[in-house]
């Protein structure tokens, strides 16, 4: 306790960025995909780490409310862009490379598992190779 009452608020803020890297490491390492664990999730985690309102940090990185809103709830994919401005936000703590491989096993597991997707796209094709 002693040790928590002297932490400043930096050293809290570096240790709930922390928090949030070593989480997003353990869902990128781990074999079985977690759905409730997507970019969207650790990126709420994140806005909470810094202690913003979804506003103010959409500000911050210029990027539209309604876009970062999308994100958060699973209904739009983060890009590129995103994943450097997120990487420079934090000063280098969580690094792009993070949030892509994060996004990239998301994309990975609706590859696999997305019954609809295959469904749609078998009438797109017309002849398959023969088997042995």
């Amino acid at each position: 306790m002693e040790l928590l009452k002297k932490m400043t608020k930096e050293d809290h803020l570096r240790a709930d960025l922390l928090q949030v890297k070593y989480q997003m490491a353990s869902v990128i390492k781990s074999l079985e995909y977690q759905e409730s664990k997507h970019s969207g999730y650790f990126l709420a985690a994140y806005i909470r780490a810094v202690q913003k309102k979804q506003k103010e940090f959409a500000a911050e990185i210029s990027i539209d409310e309604t876009r970062l809103s999308r994100i958060i709830h699973n209904k739009e994919i983060p890009n590129d862009e995103l994943f450097i401005r997120l990487e420079l936000h934090s000063n280098n703590t969580i690094p792009a490379l993070s949030w892509f491989l994060l996004a990239e096993k998301e994309k990975a597991c609706n590859i696999s598992t997305n019954k609809e997707l295959r469904k749609k796209e078998k009438k797109n094709v017309h002849k398959t190779i023969a088997k042995k």
